[in-house]
């Protein structure tokens, strides 16, 4: 990104995660074995240095979400799997295209860019973009004008709706020529919670109002989404932990207030990795949360979050087949139940 900033603003420098106030803790023991988990576990963290990065005259691909200087990619901002081909990349059917067909607005006044190429997933739209708005307004006071999506799913109008004081929404399709872009680093892509992520959890469930008690317990299911990463046996998984006092929810067929609103009025969030862990960071403090983890899968996105928010972290990792979002896991249940109840959470 160097070569190509105008300047660079350091917002925040490169920290250490506090330790979470709950503690953190994960099993079966045999299974502790990726190295993303062991980290975690073993010390505190290293959080990435929170940046707002200055371009002058470069164009952005709003498809992909890639912004050119001098007609070269910045790297930075190439979504992440395609980092290691970009000769595959800037020869995809879409981004040929519209490169063809050219500019299709020229943004004279400064403009924050406000998405990044995974920006429709959930834990992306919070982790990464909405971050990166409390980023730029931290490092800039009012954000004046934001580019983000020409179309946007419910949840982000409505999420953006309640960060307020984001300025001015300009809709982008095709090549967006930007006489001075601001690029916040956390839309790199990694959704690793800091504080900007944090702060704007804080900010939307402000905005909400008084959201009652505290005292449920919820298990975020993933029924809705299909073979990724499924659990085999989550209807059965989902039946026992009724039986505990459980309610069941699948956050994906909810409304963004409902979603909200239920992971406020928790004690105890337990479910599989996946987007729908990302309510966690709507739980008040002191809340545990407790995450189910495919056997090598090791993602820390969410027990990253659960510190950043106050939150006690606990992992339960599950023997599964496959490899990145075509895993397949079996909850173990009595052995998970077991687990719950040697940790207080059932």
């Amino acid at each position: 990104m160097a070569e190509a900033a105008r300047e660079t603003i350091e917002v925040a420098p490169a920290g250490w995660l506090r330790a979470a106030p709950g503690g953190m803790a994960a099993a079966p023991e045999d299974r502790l074995g990726d190295p993303s988990l062991a980290r975690l576990l073993t010390r505190e963290a290293a959080l990435p240095p929170a940046r707002l990065h200055v371009l002058d005259d470069v164009l952005v691909h709003a498809g992909s979400w890639t912004v050119f200087k001098a007609g070269r990619p910045v790297l930075e901002t190439v979504p992440g799997w395609r980092r290691g081909d970009l000769a595959d990349f800037l020869a995809l059917p879409r981004l040929a295209a519209d490169w063809a067909a050219g500019v299709t607005a020229d943004l004279a006044d400064p403009v924050i860019c406000g998405a990044n190429a995974p920006h429709r997933n959930y834990a992306h739209w919070h982790l990464d973009c909405l971050a990166g708005m409390m980023l730029a307004r931290e490092a800039l006071g009012p954000v004046p004008h934001i580019l983000l999506p020409g179309v946007m799913a419910p949840f982000q109008r409505e999420s953006l709706a309640l960060l307020g004081d984001v300025g001015a929404v300009l809709p982008a399709t095709g090549l967006i020529r930007c006489r001075r872009l601001h690029w916040p680093s956390t839309l790199g892509g990694s959704a690793m919670a800091g504080r900007h992520a944090a702060a704007a959890f804080a900010r939307i469930g402000a905005a909400l109002g008084d959201r009652g008690g505290a005292d449920a317990r919820l298990y975020l299911a993933r029924f809705d989404a299909g073979a990724r990463r499924a659990i085999v046996n989550e209807a059965a998984l989902a039946e026992a932990l009724t039986g505990y006092g459980f309610r069941v929810v699948t956050p994906g067929t909810l409304p963004f207030a409902e979603q909200v609103r239920a992971a406020a009025g928790a004690s105890i969030i337990l479910g599989p990795h996946g987007a729908g862990l990302t309510n966690a960071g709507y739980a008040r403090p002191g809340a545990v949360l407790v995450e189910l983890h495919p056997q090598g899968y090791g993602a820390a996105a969410f027990a990253r979050l659960a510190i950043q928010r106050g939150l006690a972290w606990r992992g339960w990792i599950m023997p599964a087949e496959g490899e990145g979002h075509d895993t397949r896991a079996v909850a173990e249940i009595p052995a998970l139940l077991a687990q719950l109840r040697a940790w207080g959470v059932a």
